[in-house]
């Protein structure tokens, strides 16, 4: 007990304290806590949460080449590295070069001497390494500039039917008829960004995708733009007044609601897709239309377990329901009510007017935080 109390500490100080010193080795960190994660997973968790921030930190780091292919493999398998595919390729390649007894690629101007093999042994060494790895690269995204100068000098060590799929996607800008052998994967990069404390561009996509009526994710010709009218623990106040929420949020069109729970990683929330956004009203509360929806995340950093819960036909004109006296409220249930005192932090969720329970059981609950955006079509 002692010992792992120590440790805990030890991994607290060096985060609050020395936190340049681990982004300046963040591979051998890396090395060093992964296959002690049982014991390690504060600093673990530290370490993961900066590379979903800036990937930049392990892949153009000066250690980069000596991360272990495990922990590389764990970190290349992830959708939500914000790094360009690009860089994610030149230092993949930078750290095959060295795991192979090669040399430590500098510079990618001088590719054609680099790639330069002194026997069969050694290509085939390279390939090997390298096609343990080429499922996970998003080579679609990368351009056609950056293709031809660092992705084509390895047109002999690709699947041909990979490079024949390239090449033709950028010569006509479509992906289409692709060969069986090729795999398309989504962008590590969402095409909307999104001002949030409580969910990523990653979550605002797949919900604007849901706005869209179409259950694909990552679409690049999404064009949403979510501006944060509202947050609670920013523009809340200490009492039960929806004043501050009403100015802000009123008449502005069709808005998002996103709620953080109290001690939980779940996020719950939902669309409000009224041309008048919310209204203080005392007569006609009940509003909507089929649009409306609720949505539910399990997780902060992972769209696994994500649902989306549409109104009933019956209450198509009945999923909206506005408050002259509090905040933002779904449905007769109420199916999602959010308090705006900022004080007691109340919610409830009770099934009425939407097609599932969004918690597992009718029931209160606390929250942690809540932000309200304007949902905006871009031209």
């Amino acid at each position: 007990m002692i010992i792992e109390e120590l440790s805990q500490e030890i991994q607290s100080f060096f985060i609050n304290n020395q936190n340049f010193w681990i982004h300046r080795i963040l591979a051998e960190v890396l090395n060093a806590v992964v296959p002690r994660a049982a014991t390690c997973h504060k600093l673990l968790n530290f370490c993961f949460d900066h590379i979903e921030h800036d990937a930049s930190l392990v892949f153009k780091s000066r250690s980069f080449r000596v991360l272990d292919q495990s922990i590389l493999l764990q970190i290349m398998r992830r959708d939500d590295l914000n790094i360009r595919e690009i860089d994610i390729w030149n230092n993949l390649i930078r750290w095959i070069f060295f795991t192979c007894n090669r040399l430590q690629i500098e510079s990618f101007d001088t590719f054609s001497q680099a790639f330069l093999f002194e026997d069969e042994k050694e290509f085939y060494s390279f390939k090997q390494m390298l096609d343990t790895f080429l499922p996970l690269i998003r080579f679609f995204e990368i351009s056609t500039v950056d293709f031809v100068k660092y992705v084509q000098p390895f047109r002999s060590i690709l699947p041909e039917s990979l490079f024949s799929d390239l090449v033709k996607y950028h010569i006509s800008g479509i992906i289409k008829s692709l060969n069986s052998e090729t795999k398309f994967l989504s962008p590590r990069l969402p095409p909307i960004t999104i001002d949030s404390l409580i969910i990523k561009p990653k979550h605002a996509t797949l919900i604007a995708s849901w706005i869209e009526g179409h259950p694909k994710i990552f679409d690049q010709n999404l064009r949403y733009k979510f501006r944060r009218l509202y947050r609670s623990s920013l523009n809340g106040i200490k009492t039960s007044s929806p004043k501050e929420f009403h100015k802000k949020c009123d008449n502005v069109g069709p808005t998002i609601l996103v709620v953080k729970l109290q001690n939980s990683d779940e996020i719950i929330g939902g669309y409000n897709p009224m041309s008048s956004g919310w209204k203080r009203s005392w007569f006609n509360s009940s509003r909507g239309t089929k649009d409306a929806f609720l949505f539910s995340f399990s997780s902060r950093t992972s769209l696994k377990g994500a649902r989306l819960i549409r109104v009933l036909p019956q209450y198509h004109e009945s999923g909206i329901y506005d408050h002259f006296w509090d905040g933002p409220c779904f449905g007769l249930g109420p199916d999602l009510w959010v308090s705006v005192n900022n004080e007691k932090k109340l919610g409830k969720t009770m099934r009425r007017a939407y097609k599932e329970n969004l918690m597992p059981k009718h029931e209160n609950f606390c929250w942690e935080d809540w932000e309200i955006f304007q949902v905006v079509r871009k031209i």
